[in-house]
């Protein structure tokens, strides 16, 4: 969403990182009963992006570059959210924004 910081989710998972789970909760897909694994993939996955985000936006990629280089496809959805989601968005908070 255009009101998302990539970042500061980030900062967050790694927090939650650091507490004694032993279930998450996941809206999406119910307990899981791994949650460290779980959240240090998603932060893995995150941060790549991040990194390979960066890399292009340095070299002067535009935004709508960026999401072509890395085949970034929008979900099924997209278009019934009337534009409150966008990967753009997610793009935008991986370069600009701070955690």
């Amino acid at each position: 969403m255009d009101d998302e910081n990539v970042p500061q989710a980030i900062a967050t998972m790694e927090r939650i990182l650091e507490l004694d789970v032993d279930i998450l909760f996941d809206f999406h897909r119910g307990p899981i009963h791994d949650p460290q694994q779980h959240i240090q993939t998603r932060i893995d996955f995150l941060k790549g992006v991040q990194n390979q985000v960066r890399e292009l936006h340095q070299e002067g990629k535009t935004i709508e570059e960026i999401q072509s280089v890395l085949n970034f496809e929008p979900p099924w959805y997209m278009d019934l959210t009337e534009g409150r989601f966008g990967i753009d968005y997610l793009i935008r908070s991986l370069i600009f924004d701070q955690p």
